[in-house]
Parts: structure tokens; C-alpha cells; sequence
């Protein structure tokens, strides 16, 4: 430096001089970020510690009640519109909604129901205080308000700090695939679907029972990756949300 500073009126160097002079400062400016680099000491990020509390329970009954409600939004409006139309692909398209409302109104309760045996008194805090005047809220069974609580803890568990430094704006994807790999859950899902389910094979013929068994089977994937992608964007959106507050108080203190 001290060469360049004594020359530093000369127009022209040679090359060999721009060349080392050039690497003298490149190592000198790594030398200063290293360390300044060992001053800055690594802080664990309180998002890798959430855990489900009672409030957290409340809110998962409350979503998951909102997952199935567009769902049934969805396939009602579907029905509605392909109900009357003759081509063959509108009659496909309403024998699947028929289906799909078949198996979604075997999950959902009504008001009074779940206010007399609830399995946990206190998740029902969120639907209660979110009810209009109509009481139009949808409510899930206890037993699929548990498939959302297990569905939680796996959400839970992946939306951590260390999984937004490595994926970014994959998360979702990455969650949504992991997720739907998992077979516990898929096949706890289909117990909830077929609790309450009845079957009347009186008046059908063997094609017509495994036709109706190959079309519930496609609903429910179809239900289930549904709800599995509702579910997550909700959980995700309230993580960049804790997220972006914990920034806020670490940048401007307590």
C-alpha cells in the first residue's frame, strides 16, 4: 500500500504491479472480514422452538373447520352448475362433486353436536367466538380435528428458521410433498372419512359397486391433497407472519 501511496502520481504501471498489488489488497479486505466475522456471534432464532398450546388447538379446529368449508364450497358450486347440462364430461364432473359432498358431510358436525361430548372443551374457543349471526360456521369431528393437530405438528416442525435459510421460497412445496408422502397420514385422514360412512349395496350390481369404489377412492385423494395444500398455506402465512415479528423485535429491541 505504502508502494502505491509513493507512486500514486505515476500515470502508468506495469502489469506485474497492478497484478500484485491487486492480490495484496484482496487479501488484506479477506483478512478484515474474518474478522470481523468472528465478532458476530450465531443466535438461535426462537421459530425453532414453536410448540402447540391450548390456543394452538383452538386455532386448529378453527382451520380446519375453514379447509373443509371451501372445500364444500367448491363441489357444491361444481354440482350446482353441471347438474342439468347433458355432455358426458358434465355428467363426470357432478357424479364427482355428488361424491366428494358425500364424503365431506361425514366429517363435519353440527353446532350442537360438538358442544355436548367435545374431546377438548377448550379448542372450541376460536369457533365460538368467530360465529355470525347465521351460526354458519363449519365444524369438524373431534377425530378429524385431531388428524389436524398431527397435521400441525409436521407443519410445525418443518417452518423453522434453519428451513428458511436452506429452501426460501420453496417451503411450501417442499412442505406440501413431504407431507403427502406420509402414509400414517394419509391413512389417518381415510378413518375419519369412513367413520360415519353407509353403505347400501341392495340395489347395485358388482360393476356398479367397484365403479363407486373406484370413484370414492379418487375423491378422497383428490379431498386430501386439498385440504393438505389449505392447511399448509394458512400455517405458512402465520409463520412468515411470527417470523417477521421476531425480526422486528430483534432489529428494534424489546
Amino acid at each position: 500500500m505504502q508502494c502505491l501511496k509513493l507512486f500514486e502520481n505515476e500515470t502508468s504501471y506495469s502489469i506485474a504491479h497492478h497484478r500484485i498489488c491487486f492480490n495484496i489488497s484482496v487479501e488484506i479486505r479477506k483478512f478484515i472480514l474474518a474478522e470481523k466475522a468472528k465478532k458476530v456471534q450465531a443466535v438461535e432464532n426462537n421459530l425453532s422452538r414453536c410448540t402447540l398450546t391450548e390456543a394452538s388447538h383452538a386455532r386448529a379446529r378453527y382451520v380446519g373447520g375453514y379447509c373443509i368449508a371451501k372445500m364444500r364450497h367448491k363441489y357444491i358450486n361444481k354440482k350446482a352448475c353441471h347438474r342439468f347440462l347433458s355432455k358426458p364430461s358434465a355428467e363426470d364432473i357432478y357424479q364427482n362433486a355428488k361424491c366428494a359432498l358425500n364424503i365431506l358431510d361425514c366429517i363435519i358436525i353440527d353446532e350442537q353436536g360438538i358442544h355436548s361430548t367435545p374431546s377438548e372443551p377448550g379448542s372450541l374457543v376460536d369457533v365460538s367466538k368467530r360465529q355470525n349471526l347465521h351460526r354458519g360456521l363449519t365444524n369438524i369431528t373431534d377425530r378429524l380435528f385431531k388428524f389436524f393437530i398431527n397435521l400441525t405438528v409436521k407443519c410445525l416442525g418443518f417452518f423453522i428458521d434453519k428451513n428458511v435459510n436452506i429452501l426460501g421460497a420453496d417451503m411450501f412445496k417442499v412442505c406440501q410433498k413431504q407431507i403427502l408422502s406420509s402414509i400414517p397420514l394419509y391413512e389417518e385422514f381415510l378413518r375419519c372419512c369412513t367413520e360415519k360412512e353407509e353403505v347400501n349395496m341392495d340395489d347395485m350390481s358388482i360393476e356398479g359397486i367397484v365403479q363407486s369404489a373406484i370413484l370414492k377412492v379418487s375423491q378422497y385423494e383428490s379431498i386430501y391433497e386439498s385440504v393438505i395444500k389449505h392447511y399448509i398455506m394458512v400455517m405458512l402465512n402465520q409463520f412468515r407472519k411470527d417470523a417477521l415479528d421476531v425480526l422486528q423485535v430483534e432489529r428494534n429491541g424489546p
